[in-house]
């Protein structure tokens, strides 16, 4: 079986609580780590490659259209804050 890469880009929009961020890292780290642990767990994905890009969007870090070309999948992490519009 071939090895299958997937360029996935994670969006951190936010940075955890200090206690788990101190344990496990940023949102990216987290999510790199859950997903990598599944795709080894799960049956037909052993020989996915999993690649990270990851943009500290809290620092306004966001990818570029020429970065965007090369992503299978973006992953936006979730944020403390919120946007909302009067309509």
């Amino acid at each position: 079986m071939s090895i299958f890469p997937l360029n996935v880009a994670v969006l951190d929009c936010d940075t955890p609580v200090p206690n788990v961020y101190a344990e496990r890292g940023p949102y990216s780290d987290i999510f790199a780590t859950l997903l990598q642990d599944a795709a080894r767990k799960s049956s037909p994905l052993p020989e996915l490659k999993l690649q990270f890009s990851v943009y500290d969007c809290v620092r306004g870090h966001l990818p570029s259209e020429e970065d965007l070309l090369q992503i299978d999948a973006v992953i936006i992490t979730g944020s403390g804050n919120h946007f909302s519009i009067s309509i």
